[in-house]
């Protein structure tokens, strides 16, 4: 070809001139890829060569002069961890020697060490998943650490589940989650470049979770009960208790609440955080009823949602006195049943009991005779007797629920008892004549007498007429005749006397009349003696007459000198006429009452003449 590119067409020229100018290419491939790789490592040279043709590949590491031929470079990693470089080549036959290519091989089959000094985040416990973190310090690793595997609370010898984390140069693990609440290990190993993993490391309960609250169990009151234990009758001691099982309690808060009021908030830390914690103090409040609220915060800053809480009823004071006692019923009475009613007064807990003494004041709380549980409402006890007539004071005193009570607040009412009937008896004044009769008008006055309620009034009537009222004024009886008296007194209490009293009243005021008569007004001279009739005749409801005394007197101016004296008789013969004389006879009669009349007139037609001559 000439310099004006003109090329003279080819000739076949024999024998053939073989002319190989280019040498051949070879190229070397290692079985492993990557940055860094674990030994053994293959590397495998292959060469080409158009022309004359490959005569030999050959090798030799770098900074050494001996060439080796082969096509496989063999690394087994005892030199170490490194980077394995080699030199290689390929030669064709026409004795081309291509050019000097180098590979070089990063090889680590040590493992790092595992991570130095980890520090887990937080360090206390919480109650959010997935804060936790872990840092550490990297060893010294050839090829330099590429990323972290980690698993919880499984040991990776036992069971295997990790979770791995890339990185250069990685150092921490952050925004971990753990399984669950409690305390977590965590174990942690690390893995190179090459693939090598490291040993394990074990950070033990490092991670803790918290996300159940405590619980704080209703406040326990204890204390001197009353009759009835819902009551306590003194200071009571008020213990809390709350119960963590996993970061631990790290306070009370509590509060005490009146009827009307809401109390503040107490907050009582705890010295350290327990599995179980108590706290006591003491309510010495004024009776009420109280409530006692609380709950409990743990470590991990949970809170217990809902609130415990106890009600706390106290009573240390025993009722007052019973309000306005009344008694019924409230006068006297000859009924011994008695009902008592009051009005309770304000106590706390209520009044549940009442007790009663008769006679005098209680001398202690026991010193009763009678005790009454009262119903809802009840003010009222019944069916009280006494043991005498009279005026029986009756002391009363209150016990509430709780038990409280106090003897010198009794009050006293008065039983009023009289189940004896009066007595009455009366008093007639008026002149007594014979045979129980009055010959006078009689006036009564009655006597009364009640041993306890006293007399309320006196009755009487006279012959059945009708009753009256006496009023103490004088009972005149005048009339003459046979009386019945009847009368009665009530007394207070309604005791009424029975059976009627009775009295017989006889009054007879008046004298009897009287007549006497002789048989003849003339005797003959041979007769002495003369029959003489009287009679007497008394008030129709008089005694009636009962005896006669007769006289006679001789002559007219004659002395009377007695005949018969309180005879019966209402005739006689009256013996001892003289002659020539005038007898004159006179009679006066009695009754039975006494009363006697006056003497008949001596006239001349009650004489008798004895003649004298024959």
């Amino acid at each position: 070809m000439d310099k004006a590119g003109n090329a003279e067409s080819s000739h076949l020229v024999t024998p053939l001139c073989r002319i190989d100018w280019t040498p051949p290419t070879v190229t070397a491939v290692p079985d492993k890829t990557g940055e860094y790789v674990q030994p053994p490592v293959t590397i495998s040279l292959s060469a080409m060569d158009a022309l004359s043709g490959v005569a030999h590949v050959e090798y030799r590491p770098v900074g050494e002069t001996a060439w080796t031929q082969g096509t496989t470079i063999y690394i087994d990693g005892s030199e170490g961890d490194k980077a394995y470089a080699f030199e290689y080549r390929a030669q064709d036959v026409a004795g081309n020697l291509s050019a000097t290519q180098v590979i070089t091989v990063n090889v680590d089959g040590s493992p790092p060490w595992p991570p130095n000094d980890p520090v887990a985040t937080p360090a206390d416990w919480v109650n959010i998943n997935g804060l936790f973190g872990l840092c550490w310090t990297n060893p010294e690793d050839f090829s330099g650490i590429a990323g972290a595997f980690y698993q919880f609370d499984e040991d990776p010898t036992i069971t295997l589940k990790p979770t791995f984390v890339a990185g250069e140069d990685l150092h921490c693990l952050n925004g971990l989650s753990v399984p669950g609440d409690g305390e977590h290990t965590i174990y942690v190993w690390l893995k190179d470049r090459a693939g090598n993993a490291s040993p394990y490391m074990a950070v033990t309960d490092t991670f803790r979770l918290d996300t159940i609250p405590p619980t704080c169990d209703s406040p326990s009151p204890d204390g001197p009960r009353g009759e009835d234990p819902m009551f306590f009758t003194g200071p009571v001691t008020v213990t809390i208790t709350g119960h963590d099982a996993l970061s631990g309690l790290a306070a009370f808060y509590y509060r005490i609440s009146g009827s009307n009021w809401v109390g503040d908030w107490i907050t009582v830390p705890l010295p350290s955080p327990l599995g179980t914690a108590q706290h006591s103090f003491v309510l010495d409040e004024n009776d009420g009823r109280y409530t006692v609220e609380c709950r409990a915060s743990d470590a991990a800053g949970n809170y217990q949602p809902a609130l415990a809480s106890q009600a706390i009823y106290i009573d240390t004071h025993a009722p007052a006195s019973p309000l306005s006692p009344s008694v019924n019923p409230s006068g006297w009475t000859r009924t011994n049943s008695f009902q008592i009613c009051w009005t309770n007064p304000q106590d706390y807990s209520g009044v549940r009991r009442v007790y009663y003494k008769r006679g005098g004041p209680p001398q202690s709380n026991a010193d009763y005779e009678h005790e009454t549980t009262l119903g809802l409402g009840e003010s009222c006890i019944s069916g009280i007797t006494v043991d005498h007539d009279g005026e029986t004071p009756l002391y009363l005193w209150l016990k509430d629920r709780a038990g409280n009570v106090d003897y010198t607040t009794a009050v006293s009412v008065v039983l009023r008892y009289d189940a004896t009937a009066p007595e009455t008896s009366v008093q007639a004044t008026g002149t007594q004549g014979r045979n129980g009769y009055y010959v006078s008008a009689v006036v009564l006055q009655f006597q009364r007498s009640d041993n306890a309620s006293g007399v309320a009034g006196t009755y009487y009537r006279l012959d059945g007429g009708q009753w009256q009222l006496w009023v103490g004024q004088d009972v005149l009886i005048s009339q003459e005749g046979e009386h019945l008296l009847e009368y009665y007194s009530v007394d207070h209490a309604g005791n009424t006397e029975w059976p009627y009293k009775q009295a017989v009243l006889k009054v007879d005021r008046l004298p009897p009349r009287c007549s006497v008569r002789p048989a003849s007004d003339y005797a003959g001279t041979d007769q002495q003696c003369i029959e003489v009739s009287w009679a007497g005749e008394d008030n129709p409801e008089g005694s009636g007459v009962e005896k006669y005394t007769v006289q006679y007197r001789r002559g007219r101016y004659g002395p009377w000198e007695s005949w018969l004296v309180d005879v019966a008789a209402t005739s006689g013969s009256f013996c001892g006429l003289e002659l020539n004389n005038f007898y004159y006879f006179r009679v006066r009669a009695e009754d039975r009452a006494g009363n006697v009349s006056t003497w008949t007139l001596a006239s001349d037609d009650v004489r008798v003449y004895r003649e004298g001559l024959a």
